[in-house]
Protein backbone atom coordinates (compact mmCIF):
# COMPACT_ATOMS: atom_id res chain seq x y z
CA UNK A 1 0.00 0.00 0.00
CA UNK A 2 2.79 2.21 1.04
CA UNK A 3 4.62 1.45 -2.22
CA UNK A 4 1.40 2.44 -4.23
CA UNK A 5 1.51 5.05 -2.36
CA UNK A 6 5.02 6.71 -3.62
CA UNK A 7 4.27 5.97 -6.75
CA UNK A 8 1.38 7.79 -7.23
CA UNK A 9 3.13 10.60 -5.33
CA UNK A 10 5.88 10.34 -8.30
CA UNK A 11 3.30 10.25 -10.97
CA UNK A 12 2.13 13.58 -9.97
CA UNK A 13 5.59 15.05 -9.78
CA UNK A 14 6.10 13.61 -13.08
CA UNK A 15 2.90 15.53 -14.18
CA UNK A 16 3.82 18.51 -13.17
CA UNK A 17 7.26 19.19 -14.35
CA UNK A 18 5.48 18.17 -17.82
CA UNK A 19 3.29 21.26 -17.38
CA UNK A 20 4.49 23.92 -19.45
CA UNK A 21 1.43 26.11 -19.18
CA UNK A 22 2.80 29.84 -19.12
CA UNK A 23 0.12 30.91 -16.83
CA UNK A 24 1.55 28.47 -14.45
CA UNK A 25 4.86 28.91 -15.34
CA UNK A 26 6.27 31.57 -13.17
CA UNK A 27 9.42 31.71 -15.78
CA UNK A 28 7.38 32.88 -18.89
CA UNK A 29 6.59 36.60 -18.66
CA UNK A 30 2.89 36.93 -19.58
CA UNK A 31 2.97 40.38 -19.26
CA UNK A 32 0.81 41.83 -22.46
CA UNK A 33 -1.13 38.36 -23.03
CA UNK A 34 -4.33 40.81 -23.41
CA UNK A 35 -3.16 43.79 -25.07
CA UNK A 36 -1.35 41.80 -28.26
CA UNK A 37 -4.28 40.72 -29.65
CA UNK A 38 -6.27 43.57 -28.48
CA UNK A 39 -3.58 45.84 -30.90
CA UNK A 40 -4.19 42.99 -33.68
CA UNK A 41 -7.67 42.70 -33.33
CA UNK A 42 -8.54 46.81 -33.14
CA UNK A 43 -5.75 48.38 -35.48
CA UNK A 44 -3.41 46.01 -37.38
CA UNK A 45 -5.91 43.79 -38.98
CA UNK A 46 -8.20 46.30 -39.84
CA UNK A 47 -5.81 49.12 -41.09
CA UNK A 48 -4.05 45.95 -43.46
CA UNK A 49 -7.42 44.84 -45.09
CA UNK A 50 -8.38 48.75 -45.64
CA UNK A 51 -4.69 48.92 -47.31
CA UNK A 52 -4.76 46.02 -49.50
CA UNK A 53 -8.42 47.57 -50.71
CA UNK A 54 -7.09 51.10 -51.62
CA UNK A 55 -4.38 49.46 -53.47
CA UNK A 56 -6.91 47.26 -55.25
CA UNK A 57 -8.51 50.21 -56.33
CA UNK A 58 -5.30 51.62 -57.43
CA UNK A 59 -4.83 48.84 -59.98
CA UNK A 60 -8.52 49.55 -61.03
CA UNK A 61 -7.86 52.87 -61.48
CA UNK A 62 -4.57 52.59 -63.47
CA UNK A 63 -6.26 49.92 -66.02
CA UNK A 64 -9.16 51.98 -66.30
CA UNK A 65 -6.73 55.11 -67.46
CA UNK A 66 -4.85 52.70 -69.83
CA UNK A 67 -7.92 52.01 -71.65
CA UNK A 68 -9.62 55.20 -71.97
CA UNK A 69 -6.09 58.07 -72.07
CA UNK A 70 -8.64 60.27 -71.15
CA UNK A 71 -8.49 63.50 -68.56
CA UNK A 72 -11.32 62.15 -66.51
CA UNK A 73 -9.49 58.35 -66.19
CA UNK A 74 -6.26 60.50 -65.17
CA UNK A 75 -8.06 62.27 -62.32
CA UNK A 76 -9.36 59.03 -60.84
CA UNK A 77 -5.78 57.76 -60.88
CA UNK A 78 -4.67 60.39 -59.54
CA UNK A 79 -6.97 60.44 -57.09
CA UNK A 80 -6.95 57.16 -55.66
CA UNK A 81 -2.82 57.11 -55.75
CA UNK A 82 -3.36 59.93 -53.16
CA UNK A 83 -5.98 57.62 -51.31
CA UNK A 84 -3.83 55.16 -50.74
CA UNK A 85 -1.08 56.97 -49.98
CA UNK A 86 -3.04 58.14 -47.45
CA UNK A 87 -4.50 54.88 -46.31
CA UNK A 88 0.08 53.77 -46.18
CA UNK A 89 0.55 55.80 -43.17
CA UNK A 90 -1.54 54.03 -41.38
CA UNK A 91 0.74 50.58 -41.56
CA UNK A 92 4.08 52.24 -42.32
CA UNK A 93 4.98 51.60 -38.79
CA UNK A 94 5.01 47.85 -39.25
CA UNK A 95 8.85 47.44 -39.89
CA UNK A 96 8.78 44.13 -37.94
CA UNK A 97 8.14 40.46 -38.57
CA UNK A 98 7.12 39.81 -42.81
CA UNK A 99 7.00 44.07 -42.83
CA UNK A 100 11.02 43.68 -41.90
CA UNK A 101 11.46 40.43 -43.73
CA UNK A 102 10.13 41.68 -46.98
CA UNK A 103 11.10 45.14 -46.78
CA UNK A 104 7.69 46.21 -47.47
CA UNK A 105 8.50 49.95 -46.36
CA UNK A 106 10.94 50.66 -48.33
CA UNK A 107 9.84 48.29 -51.31
CA UNK A 108 6.32 50.43 -51.03
CA UNK A 109 7.53 54.09 -49.98
CA UNK A 110 11.24 54.97 -50.60
CA UNK A 111 11.48 58.39 -51.30
CA UNK A 112 12.59 60.32 -53.30
CA UNK A 113 11.99 58.81 -56.40
CA UNK A 114 15.06 58.65 -59.02
CA UNK A 115 13.14 59.82 -62.15
CA UNK A 116 15.95 59.49 -64.52
CA UNK A 117 15.87 55.53 -64.17
CA UNK A 118 12.10 55.41 -63.69
CA UNK A 119 12.02 57.50 -67.22
CA UNK A 120 14.43 55.39 -68.90
CA UNK A 121 12.70 51.85 -68.09
CA UNK A 122 9.16 53.64 -69.14
CA UNK A 123 10.81 54.38 -72.15
CA UNK A 124 12.80 51.03 -72.60
CA UNK A 125 9.81 48.99 -71.33
CA UNK A 126 12.22 47.30 -69.31
CA UNK A 127 10.10 45.23 -66.62
CA UNK A 128 11.36 44.25 -63.47
CA UNK A 129 14.97 44.83 -61.60
CA UNK A 130 14.40 48.27 -60.46
CA UNK A 131 16.09 49.58 -57.16
CA UNK A 132 13.73 50.63 -54.52
CA UNK A 133 14.39 54.39 -55.43
CA UNK A 134 12.88 53.53 -59.18
CA UNK A 135 9.65 51.78 -57.66
CA UNK A 136 6.88 52.00 -55.81
CA UNK A 137 4.46 55.52 -54.47
CA UNK A 138 6.66 57.87 -55.55
CA UNK A 139 7.84 56.44 -58.86
CA UNK A 140 4.34 56.07 -59.74
CA UNK A 141 3.67 59.62 -58.66
CA UNK A 142 6.29 61.24 -61.27
CA UNK A 143 4.76 58.91 -63.60
CA UNK A 144 1.35 60.73 -63.29
CA UNK A 145 1.98 63.44 -61.96
CA UNK A 146 5.16 65.22 -63.51
CA UNK A 147 4.04 67.74 -65.71
CA UNK A 148 0.14 68.96 -66.36
CA UNK A 149 -2.03 66.67 -67.09
CA UNK A 150 -2.85 67.28 -70.76
CA UNK A 151 1.17 66.62 -70.90
CA UNK A 152 0.94 63.49 -68.85
CA UNK A 153 -1.79 62.37 -71.36
CA UNK A 154 0.48 62.70 -74.63
CA UNK A 155 3.41 60.97 -72.74
CA UNK A 156 1.25 57.63 -72.69
CA UNK A 157 0.07 58.46 -76.29
CA UNK A 158 3.32 59.06 -77.77
CA UNK A 159 3.71 57.12 -80.82
CA UNK A 160 7.23 55.73 -79.98
CA UNK A 161 6.92 55.33 -76.27
CA UNK A 162 3.46 55.65 -75.29
CA UNK A 163 2.90 51.62 -75.02
CA UNK A 164 6.05 50.66 -73.24
CA UNK A 165 5.23 53.69 -70.72
CA UNK A 166 1.46 52.47 -69.78
CA UNK A 167 2.97 48.89 -69.58
CA UNK A 168 5.77 50.45 -66.81
CA UNK A 169 3.26 52.21 -65.08
CA UNK A 170 0.86 49.15 -64.87
CA UNK A 171 4.00 47.39 -64.15
CA UNK A 172 4.64 49.73 -61.06
CA UNK A 173 1.22 49.22 -59.69
CA UNK A 174 1.27 45.69 -59.42
CA UNK A 175 4.20 45.63 -57.65
CA UNK A 176 2.76 47.76 -54.78
CA UNK A 177 -0.30 45.77 -54.98
CA UNK A 178 1.76 42.67 -54.72
CA UNK A 179 3.65 44.31 -51.80
CA UNK A 180 1.17 45.01 -50.17
CA UNK A 181 -0.78 41.90 -50.32
CA UNK A 182 2.10 39.81 -49.40
CA UNK A 183 2.15 41.68 -45.63
CA UNK A 184 -0.93 40.93 -45.47
CA UNK A 185 -1.26 37.76 -46.12
CA UNK A 186 1.69 37.04 -43.49
CA UNK A 187 -0.40 38.52 -40.82
CA UNK A 188 -3.15 36.76 -41.96
CA UNK A 189 -1.54 33.04 -42.54
CA UNK A 190 -0.07 32.99 -39.05
CA UNK A 191 2.06 36.06 -37.98
CA UNK A 192 -0.88 37.61 -36.01
CA UNK A 193 -0.83 34.40 -33.83
CA UNK A 194 2.78 34.78 -33.37
CA UNK A 195 2.49 38.27 -32.28
CA UNK A 196 -0.19 37.75 -30.20
CA UNK A 197 1.33 35.22 -28.25
CA UNK A 198 4.97 36.80 -27.69
CA UNK A 199 4.15 38.33 -24.50
CA UNK A 200 6.49 39.93 -22.24
CA UNK A 201 8.89 42.73 -23.01
CA UNK A 202 11.96 41.14 -24.06
CA UNK A 203 13.44 41.72 -26.90
CA UNK A 204 11.19 40.13 -29.91
CA UNK A 205 8.03 40.32 -28.14
CA UNK A 206 4.88 41.32 -29.16
CA UNK A 207 5.15 44.83 -27.55
CA UNK A 208 8.82 45.35 -28.16
CA UNK A 209 7.88 45.03 -31.68
CA UNK A 210 5.43 46.72 -31.79
CA UNK A 211 6.57 50.10 -29.68
CA UNK A 212 9.93 50.03 -31.83
CA UNK A 213 8.04 49.84 -35.10
CA UNK A 214 6.22 53.14 -33.99
CA UNK A 215 8.46 55.14 -32.75
CA UNK A 216 11.03 54.02 -35.75
CA UNK A 217 8.53 54.87 -37.82
CA UNK A 218 7.82 58.08 -36.25
CA UNK A 219 11.42 58.98 -36.70
CA UNK A 220 10.97 58.80 -40.24
CA UNK A 221 8.11 61.37 -40.04
CA UNK A 222 10.18 63.58 -38.07
CA UNK A 223 13.54 63.05 -40.22
CA UNK A 224 13.44 61.77 -43.26
CA UNK A 225 10.12 63.78 -44.46
CA UNK A 226 10.45 67.28 -42.44
CA UNK A 227 14.39 67.71 -41.63
CA UNK A 228 16.05 66.27 -44.30
CA UNK A 229 14.46 68.78 -47.02
CA UNK A 230 14.43 71.27 -44.36
CA UNK A 231 18.15 71.26 -44.35
CA UNK A 232 18.50 70.32 -41.12
CA UNK A 233 20.77 67.57 -41.61
CA UNK A 234 22.59 69.37 -44.42
CA UNK A 235 24.06 71.83 -43.00
CA UNK A 236 21.12 74.15 -43.42
CA UNK A 237 21.70 73.86 -46.93
CA UNK A 238 17.06 72.93 -47.82
CA UNK A 239 16.50 70.15 -50.34
CA UNK A 240 13.19 70.62 -51.68
CA UNK A 241 12.88 67.64 -53.93
CA UNK A 242 13.33 65.26 -50.99
CA UNK A 243 10.20 65.55 -50.07
CA UNK A 244 7.69 62.37 -49.83
CA UNK A 245 5.58 63.45 -52.77
CA UNK A 246 7.34 66.21 -54.77
CA UNK A 247 5.75 66.15 -57.98
CA UNK A 248 2.24 65.56 -56.69
CA UNK A 249 2.60 68.36 -54.17
CA UNK A 250 0.73 67.00 -51.20
CA UNK A 251 3.53 65.82 -48.83
CA UNK A 252 2.38 67.87 -45.86
CA UNK A 253 -1.21 66.62 -45.87
CA UNK A 254 1.09 63.03 -46.14
CA UNK A 255 3.18 64.11 -43.28
CA UNK A 256 -0.18 65.11 -41.36
CA UNK A 257 -1.76 61.43 -42.34
CA UNK A 258 1.01 60.16 -40.77
CA UNK A 259 1.40 61.89 -37.56
CA UNK A 260 -2.38 60.84 -36.99
CA UNK A 261 -1.72 57.69 -37.28
CA UNK A 262 1.14 57.44 -34.90
CA UNK A 263 -1.23 58.66 -32.34
CA UNK A 264 -4.05 56.01 -33.73
CA UNK A 265 -1.71 53.38 -33.03
CA UNK A 266 -0.95 54.22 -29.75
CA UNK A 267 -4.74 54.25 -28.88
CA UNK A 268 -5.38 51.49 -30.84
CA UNK A 269 -8.26 53.76 -32.78
CA UNK A 270 -9.58 55.07 -29.64
CA UNK A 271 -10.03 51.41 -28.37
CA UNK A 272 -7.76 51.38 -25.47
CA UNK A 273 -4.27 50.28 -26.95
CA UNK A 274 -0.57 51.08 -25.40
CA UNK A 275 -1.56 53.88 -24.03
CA UNK A 276 -4.51 52.92 -21.56
CA UNK A 277 -1.81 50.61 -20.96
CA UNK A 278 0.38 52.85 -19.24
CA UNK A 279 -2.61 54.37 -17.24
CA UNK A 280 -3.19 51.29 -15.80
CA UNK A 281 0.61 51.18 -15.11
CA UNK A 282 0.28 54.36 -13.25
CA UNK A 283 2.69 56.09 -15.70
CA UNK A 284 3.37 59.36 -14.72
CA UNK A 285 5.25 62.25 -16.48
CA UNK A 286 6.13 64.90 -14.06
CA UNK A 287 8.03 67.40 -16.00
CA UNK A 288 4.42 68.13 -16.99
CA UNK A 289 2.81 67.01 -14.04
CA UNK A 290 0.15 64.91 -15.96
CA UNK A 291 0.06 61.45 -17.00
CA UNK A 292 2.61 59.90 -19.51
CA UNK A 293 -0.87 59.41 -21.66
CA UNK A 294 -2.33 62.48 -21.66
CA UNK A 295 1.72 64.10 -22.17
CA UNK A 296 2.06 62.22 -25.54
CA UNK A 297 -1.37 63.09 -26.71
CA UNK A 298 -1.02 66.61 -26.02
CA UNK A 299 2.38 66.69 -27.62
CA UNK A 300 1.36 65.06 -30.70
CA UNK A 301 -1.95 67.35 -31.18
CA UNK A 302 0.58 70.32 -30.78
CA UNK A 303 2.81 69.06 -33.61
CA UNK A 304 -0.47 68.10 -36.03
CA UNK A 305 -1.79 72.04 -35.23
CA UNK A 306 2.16 73.49 -36.02
CA UNK A 307 1.95 70.75 -39.38
CA UNK A 308 -1.25 72.03 -40.17
CA UNK A 309 0.02 75.53 -40.16
CA UNK A 310 2.23 74.26 -43.17
CA UNK A 311 0.91 75.19 -46.88
CA UNK A 312 1.45 72.80 -49.39
CA UNK A 313 3.24 72.06 -51.24
CA UNK A 314 6.12 71.43 -48.77
CA UNK A 315 8.87 71.88 -51.24
CA UNK A 316 8.08 75.55 -51.43
CA UNK A 317 7.09 76.56 -48.03
CA UNK A 318 10.98 75.16 -47.67
CA UNK A 319 11.89 77.85 -49.86
CA UNK A 320 9.25 80.25 -49.07
CA UNK A 321 8.72 80.56 -45.31
CA UNK A 322 11.55 78.11 -43.95
CA UNK A 323 10.42 79.01 -40.12
CA UNK A 324 7.39 77.66 -40.30
CA UNK A 325 8.24 74.24 -41.19
CA UNK A 326 10.92 74.70 -38.44
CA UNK A 327 8.26 75.33 -35.93
CA UNK A 328 6.84 71.95 -37.39
CA UNK A 329 9.79 70.06 -36.67
CA UNK A 330 10.06 71.87 -33.22
CA UNK A 331 6.79 69.98 -32.23
CA UNK A 332 7.50 66.86 -33.45
CA UNK A 333 10.69 66.71 -32.08
CA UNK A 334 9.18 67.51 -28.67
CA UNK A 335 7.58 64.04 -28.23
CA UNK A 336 10.72 61.86 -29.34
CA UNK A 337 11.75 62.08 -25.61
CA UNK A 338 8.22 61.06 -24.56
CA UNK A 339 7.90 58.23 -27.12
CA UNK A 340 11.31 57.09 -26.89
CA UNK A 341 12.21 57.26 -23.35
CA UNK A 342 9.31 57.72 -21.16
CA UNK A 343 7.03 55.52 -22.76
CA UNK A 344 10.05 52.80 -23.67
CA UNK A 345 10.41 52.82 -19.68
CA UNK A 346 7.11 52.90 -19.08
CA UNK A 347 6.56 49.88 -21.19
CA UNK A 348 10.07 48.22 -19.79
CA UNK A 349 11.08 47.43 -23.09
CA UNK A 350 14.05 48.78 -24.87
CA UNK A 351 14.41 50.24 -28.36
CA UNK A 352 16.69 48.07 -30.71
CA UNK A 353 16.74 49.78 -33.77
CA UNK A 354 19.98 51.72 -34.85
CA UNK A 355 19.33 55.23 -33.80
CA UNK A 356 21.09 57.89 -35.62
CA UNK A 357 18.85 60.54 -34.56
CA UNK A 358 21.53 62.03 -32.31
CA UNK A 359 18.44 62.39 -29.46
Amino acid sequence: MRYSYLLLLLAFALASCDNNDPEEDPMVDTRYSAQLPQLVNNYITPELDATVNEVEALRASAEAFDLALDPASLDAFQAQLKEVRLQWQRISFLWFGPGDEQNTVREVNTFPADVMAVSAHADEGSIGGEGLDEKGFCAIGWMIHHVDDQGILDFYNDENYGASRRAHLLHLVNEVESAIGNLNQAWDNGFDNTFSTATGSSVGSGMSLYHNGLTRDYENLKREKIALPLGLLTLDIPLPDKVEAFYSGYSVELAIAHLTSTRDALTANDTGGILALIDELGAFHSPSNQDLSDAILEQLDEAKAALELVPDPLSGTIESDPAIVQTAYDELQAAVVLLKIDLTSALDVSITYTDTDGD
